[in-house]
């Protein structure tokens, strides 16, 4: 095992800090901050770099803050930043990229959101270990198969926090192992009414008691062969319940709490009224759908909705019914659609890696007259705004802190044909 004393020259988008060892290799190191002299402790070691994780800070940063929770590593490791100078990194990464990608759009001053860095995060998704004291959620330390057992989040809103509290306290009781529970997702609506999915790898004949602010409960049943909590089968269900939210034009949109819908929905409000000023029009194609919450907030008589994911579209279907507007729903992916879905105006929220290739070149086939691009990884939308660039003028760039003290950051492009 390689510990090392190094300089940090620089934080790099992903949020780690750069420095080099002594042999010459850079070395990625998560806890550091620029000017900071540190000891670090390798965990990973590849012929040209090498990451790490600091032991020991020799010289702090006079940016260092103290952070809230123990396992911050795991889940926000820029809790040692102020949100003021964490908003300037980020400022300063895009700004970067644009210049780098020769990108014909003015530098972005200003990162937005509601200025709230604490207990944001709408859902959580825990893991479980156990000890002689007994059963824990847990989070797994960045980068490592170790888990670190956790009593609450810095992060996430206070509903979620009293109901994996309740949870725990629960399968306690019920004396459930460890080694059968795979994972478990809560999420919180914005009046604080919580719903859990369990998601466990045996038959768990057990029954929960619902108590405030827990509002509903699934358990299924998850292959164990596969590492993501994807649902096998029904084990069961208590309550029909469902979350809602007022998102803007005093619109409600409903979703649970496997479906696709945004972590922080304050921020998520400022996103939605820059699309507005856009892209309110009568028809509007939203690719990566989820449950519709984007076009919806836009369209002014009818949405097309594509998801790859049937939960989303099923309450994209009853949203547009509350909201009274003509839906036509795909369940698909967005690469794979034909030229005929595509509306004049078209938005996009894609995964990290961006719009897929296939999908750039129906854009460029059939180019609608506006789109708008919702990104969460700034590196992939901002290749894919210049892949497009010939195409497309930028007509707006802006950038929000959905995700305080993480170096996440959500880009919003409105383009307009040339």
């Amino acid at each position: 095992m390689i510990f090392e004393v190094v300089k940090i020259k620089k934080l790099i988008y992903g949020g780690q800090g750069l420095a080099e060892m002594i042999d010459g290799r850079k070395v990625f190191v998560w806890n550091a901050l620029p000017e900071e002299v540190v000891k670090i402790q390798v965990y990973k070691e590849k012929s040209s770099y090498c990451e790490a994780i600091v032991v020991e800070i020799i010289k702090p940063s006079k940016l260092r803050q103290t952070p809230k929770d123990n396992n911050f590593l795991s889940t926000s490791p820029w809790q040692i930043l102020s949100l003021a100078d964490e908003s300037n990194f980020k400022l300063q990464f895009v700004n970067e990229l644009i210049e780098h990608h020769k990108l014909e759009v003015n530098p972005v001053t200003i990162i937005k959101s509601d200025n709230k860095d604490w207990y944001y995060r709408n859902k959580m998704e825990y893991s479980f270990c156990s000890d002689e004291g007994g059963l824990y959620l847990s989070y797994f330390r960045r980068d490592s198969h170790t888990k670190d057992k956790i009593i609450r989040s810095s992060l996430s809103m206070l509903s979620i926090n009293q109901t994996a509290g309740y949870v725990v306290d629960q399968l306690n009781k019920l004396k459930v192992k460890a080694d059968i529970l795979k994972s478990l997702i809560i999420r919180s609506d914005q009046l604080g009414n919580t719903l859990m999915s369990l998601f466990v790898t045996d038959n768990l004949k057990t029954k929960f008691v619902l108590e405030d602010p827990l509002v509903g409960i699934e358990i299924f049943y998850s292959d164990p062969r596969s590492l993501a909590s994807i649902p096998t089968k029904l084990i069961y269900r208590q309550s029909e319940e469902v979350l809602r939210d007022v998102l803007i034009n005093n619109q409600s949109f409903l979703y649970n709490s496997r479906s696709f819908f945004q972590i922080n929905v304050p921020v998520y409000r400022l996103v939605l009224e820059r699309m507005k000023k856009y892209l309110s029009f009568n028809e509007i194609t939203d690719l990566y759908s989820g449950v519709g919450s984007i076009g919806m907030s836009l369209a002014k008589k009818t949405i097309v909705l594509v998801d790859n994911d049937q939960v989303n579209l099923e309450y994209a279907k009853l949203n547009a019914l509350n909201l009274k507007l003509q839906a036509e729903t795909f369940y698909q992916r967005a690469e794979n659609i034909s030229d005929k879905i595509l509306s004049k105006v078209v938005v996009i929220d894609p995964p990290r890696l961006g719009i897929n290739k296939r999908l750039i070149k129906l854009l460029r086939q059939q180019p609608p007259e506006m789109i708008g691009y919702l990104s969460c990884n700034p590196i992939t939308q901002i290749r894919d705004l210049k892949l497009l660039s010939d195409l497309y003028k930028i007509e707006d760039l802006s950038l929000y802190n959905f995700f305080p003290h993480t170096a996440h950051i959500e880009s919003l492009a409105i383009l307009k044909r040339r």
